[in-house]
């Protein structure tokens, strides 16, 4: 199940579609970002989500994302590259939903 939600993660950074990555989602998500000032729940992490899509699609910048090897956690994430900018966005998975994510440059 893992592999399928971060296939769809991956889709849905190099699609800029949300919705791939909402639809995974647990009621009491957490998220954390180096670029955020405080950890989100669900609600927050779509607004913020979504803005950050709507941005890089009207910017019209292109966003590359796969799937590595996670070397500080084991297991997978999902890379995304922005020209030479490059984060990484990592999950936890309960009972087939993320409950909880982030998103660092390393």
């Amino acid at each position: 199940m893992k592999s399928k939600i971060l296939s769809d993660i991956t889709q849905a950074w190099n699609n800029l579609d949300a919705g791939l990555i909402f639809k995974h989602l647990c009621e009491s998500l957490t998220f954390d970002s180096l670029w955020a000032d405080e950890t989100m729940n669900k609600e927050k992490f779509c607004e913020y989500i979504s803005k950050i899509f709507h941005t890089l699609k009207t910017r019209k910048m292109q966003i590359t994302a796969s799937i590595v090897d996670d070397p500080y956690c084991g297991g997978e994430m999902v890379k995304v590259c922005q020209g030479a900018n490059i984060s990484y966005f990592r999950i936890l998975i309960e009972n087939q939903r993320i409950i909880k994510a982030d998103m660092r440059a390393f």
